[in-house]
């Protein structure tokens, strides 16, 4: 491990500890990443990972499989997130040879089809956070989650009645779900999530979010992937000890 690498580490632990001391017990060092600022995104919403703004933004680290020490699924999936001064954009670009989603109304059980996911803590409280998913249809997701435990146990609360105003988002792909291909292929998601819409300023450069990606394909064989290690299938992807931090770059 080089030098540059070495203090990377370093850096990211240190936010991530940080930003982890409203919890209820000590969160682990998660992964990081930086969040390129872009300007003037296009107003259009995509879900191309071949359009801008994505050609120019790096992808998260590839997500593995919950309840293993660090195995790689075996579907590929890659996640870009960026910022601007008024909103976080996110794509899920997600392989797929047998896209399963049934779902089309807000706030359905949509994690019982293919989905992807992204959960946001702004304040640092990893017992409270944001969850926003969508399916390959592109029904939406939005939650306010309370998780005392850090972990999905008896006290964990999701509350529907909460809507993330503004929200903007668009599903793409290729195959029979869509009607565009004999054989399903991939699909996407685009969403930009406004900073007014999670009740937040405006991030300064700097900033760190305790955050995560993640994405369930029902396979078969179905496989939880995320892009923080989750070691412990038991509980899910709610492991909030466990999500990584975002770092809002100048």
């Amino acid at each position: 491990m080089g030098i540059r690498r070495i203090t990377t580490w370093i850096v990211g632990s240190v936010v991530l500890l940080a930003a982890a001391g409203c919890a209820s017990s000590p969160a682990r060092p998660g992964p990081a990443y930086r969040l390129k600022r872009v300007a003037s995104p296009p107003s259009d919403l995509s879900a191309r990972i071949d359009r801008a703004p994505w050609t120019c933004v790096p992808d998260l680290s590839p997500m593995t499989l919950v309840g293993t020490p660090g195995l790689p699924p075996t579907v590929r999936t890659r996640v870009k997130a960026c910022w601007s001064d008024r909103a976080i954009r996110i794509l899920w670009y997600c392989e797929d040879s047998d896209v399963i989603a049934h779902f089309s109304g807000r706030d359905e059980k949509i994690w019982k089809d293919d989905v992807v996911e992204v959960f946001l803590c702004p304040t640092g409280d990893r017992t409270r956070y944001f969850e926003i998913n969508f399916n390959a249809r592109g029904a939406l997701f939005d939650a306010m989650i309370r998780n005392p435990a850090l972990k999905r146990g008896p006290d964990f609360v999701y509350d529907t009645s909460w809507n993330c105003a503004g929200i903007r988002w668009h599903a793409a792909g290729q195959g029979r779900f869509s009607g565009t291909a004999n054989q399903d292929r991939w699909w996407a998601v685009e969403a930009e999530i406004p900073f007014a819409g999670l009740g937040v300023a405006v991030p300064t450069p700097g900033d760190a979010w305790v955050a995560t990606a993640n994405r369930i394909d029902l396979g078969p064989p179905e496989q939880w992937c995320s892009w923080s290690a989750m070691p412990e299938h038991r509980y899910g992807l709610h492991q909030s000890d466990r999500f990584g931090i975002w770092i809002f770059e100048p």
